[in-house]
């Protein structure tokens, strides 16, 4: 009820208030977020399912309000939110194919978004969510034998996704690189890097990390 409250305040506020109706309706999402948390996992009245669809639709509608409302800021909630969902409504089913997917798909709507509009944060805060899960699943519970092509695979594509959103917009309308997106193309580089050679932790060749940065300088020379 406070959520749509919030909502309705929100929409009725927007011509005269813009920038507090964002905020009123940031709010209202929130509200949404926690209650739908706590109603599946502090008094059980909605299935994993339910939860995680329900999250999901508040992500794309918050992402679609915010390109409507032209503020950075309700994109950097749905944000949060989106990658918060496998986490709190996820459970411990030890899916990483799933949950890398999941985020590649979340990565895809950032990138869409990075091509109509220029949000520094939005692509920063993006891929540092990423590369941080990722690293985080790496360094704990990581083997080395069972994902090995996901622990490969997925820091590539986040890679190439993040380089495409940084580059994009600018690249489309024939602008130069801003000194953010360099240092934000060296970041998504290290990590990138970092999490490749954590997945051949294992490997018994010796040379392995040798041809890992030979590629790695390759295709940096490319770009």
């Amino acid at each position: 009820i406070a959520g749509g409250l919030l909502l309705g305040l929100s929409v009725f506020l927007r011509e005269r208030y813009e920038a507090f109706s964002a905020i009123l309706f940031s709010g209202a999402m929130a509200a949404f977020y926690f209650t739908t948390y706590g109603a599946f996992d502090f008094y059980s009245l909605l299935s994993r399912p339910v939860a995680f669809g329900m999250m999901v639709l508040l992500t794309v509608f918050t992402v679609m309000t915010s390109l409507k409302y032209q503020r950075q800021e309700i994109s950097v909630l749905a944000l949060v939110g989106a990658y918060a969902i496998p986490f709190l409504v996820g459970g411990d089913s030890g899916n990483v194919l799933a949950l890398f997917s999941y985020i590649f798909l979340i990565n895809c709507g950032i990138l869409f978004i990075s091509f109509r509009k220029d949000w520094e944060w939005l692509k920063g805060l993006a891929s540092g969510f990423s590369f941080l899960i990722l690293l985080s699943w790496l360094f704990i519970r990581y083997d080395g034998e069972e994902w090995f092509a996901a622990a490969l695979g997925f820091p590539v594509l986040f890679f190439v996704q993040f380089t495409v959103a940084v580059t994009g917009f600018r690249l489309l309308r024939k602008k130069e690189l801003y000194e953010f997106d360099y240092i934000l193309l060296s970041f998504l580089s290290l990590f990138a890097y970092l999490c490749v050679v954590i997945a051949f932790k294992d490997q018994e060749e010796s040379d392995v990390y040798a041809w890992v940065t030979l590629a790695a300088a390759l295709v940096h020379g490319l770009m």
